[in-house]
C-alpha cells in the first residue's frame, strides 16, 4: 500500500560465552532476572543484532549483522537485587539495561556502536538511510 516506504527491520539475539546454542531472552520475572543474572556474572554475553532497510519502489535493500558484547563483572546477589529493584529489567534479554544503570553491572564493552547493544544498530542504520539518499541529520 506504501510502496515509497523505508521500512526498518532489526532483531536480536543473545547467549553466554561457550553456550551460542542457549539463547537468552526477556526475563519476565524478577526470579528469572536473578537466575540470568547470576549466570551472566563474571561472563562475556554476546549480542548479534540484525537489520534491514527496504525501499520497494527503488528496489533498494540492505541487510546486515552487527556484533557486540559485554563483560559482566562478578555480581553479588544484593547487588543483582538492588539492580533488578531499582532498573526494573523485566522486558530487556539479559536482564539489563546499558542505557542505564545496567552499566553499572559491567566489567567491559566490546564493539563498534553502543545502540547494537539496545536492539538497533543506530550507526549503520545512518550510514543506510543516507546511502538512500536522505539527509541524516
Amino acid at each position: 500500500d506504501h510502496p515509497n516506504a523505508i521500512v526498518i527491520g532489526s532483531d536480536q539475539v543473545a547467549w553466554r560465552e561457550h553456550a551460542p546454542q542457549e539463547f537468552i531472552g526477556k526475563p519476565l520475572s524478577v526470579e528469572n532476572a536473578i537466575q540470568q543474572l547470576r549466570a551472566n556474572s563474571g561472563k562475556n554475553v554476546f549480542f548479534s543484532t540484525a537489520l534491514s532497510v527496504q525501499h520497494l519502489a527503488s528496489g533498494c535493500e540492505q541487510t546486515l549483522v552487527e556484533h557486540y558484547h559485554v563483560k559482566f563483572r562478578d555480581l553479588t546477589l544484593a547487588e543483582i537485587e538492588r539492580y533488578i529493584e531499582i532498573d526494573q529489567p523485566l522486558h530487556c534479554a539479559g536482564s539489563f539495561k546499558c542505557e542505564s544503570l545496567g552499566i553499572s553491572l559491567f566489567e567491559k564493552m566490546v564493539g563498534d556502536d553502543q545502540t547494537t547493544l539496545m536492539g538497533l544498530p543506530m550507526i549503520q542504520l545512518c550510514k543506510i538511510l543516507r546511502a538512500f539518499e536522505l539527509k541524516i541529520p
